[in-house]
């Protein structure tokens, strides 16, 4: 529901009665979702569905059944005109994402398989949002944010050994594309995330990562999470297209120029380089 002002200064009093909707047990309210495979693993099975409460819901209490459900939900941030994604799996979000959805907030899950449910106990609902703690921050996880005249995308490369190299499976979370400026990474069957969890390494990894919908001039790279890696790992931003091989550093960023030539973003730009030891150097053929 929405009320409009439309004058933004008159005084509106509106009353609303009836009983205020619950969920037990027995009777969990379940939320319309439904699954086609078009063959297009980026949208197969996404589902746009509202918190039918008048409290917020915490996706990671456990009164909710997903069945054939990714562990991630997507907000649509108007604000930032940008979409946050929050994963279970991880406790983990992006573009400002937490684990709680707000009293009739819309959002979007993804249904990997046919006859998928989603269902809602009393449970789920909460009275407050109390502040999240966790023992120990989650190792191996790098955050990268492009950035361009106050708007901003962000994504999640992580390493983890209950991860594997394909999409949907633990600690992924797909890219929901934004209106403006889209970053995200590709797993290893090509799909685009905003979360790619993949497997444990030991020498060396290189990720790929996608800048689309983009205009010509200048943006900058962001960095953090070098403290969850070990001292020994090195991590590299490669330019491909300028050539340039520019090592992450805590505070720092890289500035690039996006221009009319389609090389200048796109799949083929960059890439995220992990390695042990000496640094790995990439030679690209001109």
């Amino acid at each position: 529901y929405a009320v409009q002002m439309c004058d933004g200064e008159s005084v509106i009093t509106w009353d609303v009665s009836g009983s205020i909707r619950r969920a037990t047990t027995a009777s969990p309210v379940s939320l319309p979702v439904t699954y086609m495979d078009h063959g297009l693993p980026n949208d197969d099975g996404l589902n746009l569905v509202g918190n039918p409460f008048p409290a917020p819901l915490d996706w990671e209490a456990t009164g909710w059944v997903k069945t054939n459900i990714t562990n991630t939900f997507w907000i649509r941030n108007n604000k930032e005109l940008n979409i946050a994604s929050y994963n279970g799996d991880l406790d983990e979000s992006t573009n400002g994402a937490t684990q709680y959805i707000a009293m009739g907030q819309a959002f979007w899950v993804q249904a990997t398989a046919s006859s998928p449910l989603l269902t809602i106990t009393e449970s789920v609902k909460q009275d407050e949002q109390p502040e999240f703690f966790r023992e120990d921050p989650l190792p191996d996880l790098l955050r990268l944010t492009v950035n361009r005249d106050g708007i901003s995308d962000e994504i999640i490369v992580h390493f983890d050994e209950r991860a594997d190299d394909a999409s949907n499976t633990f600690g992924d979370s797909r890219k929901f594309r934004n209106e403006f400026m889209n970053l995200f990474s590709f797993a290893e069957d090509s799909v685009r995330l905003a979360i790619n969890s993949m497997q444990t390494w030991t020498c060396a990894r290189t990720v790929g990562l996608g800048l689309n919908d983009v205009q010509p001039g200048t943006y900058s790279f962001s960095y953090s999470g070098f403290e969850s890696f070990q001292e020994d790992v090195t991590i590299s931003l490669v330019d491909l297209w300028k050539g340039i091989t520019h090592e992450l550093k805590p505070e720092g960023t890289y500035a690039f120029e996006v221009t009319d030539d389609a090389a200048s973003h796109g799949a083929g730009r960059f890439q995220v380089v992990f390695s042990k030891g000496e640094q790995v150097r990439v030679v690209t053929a001109l």
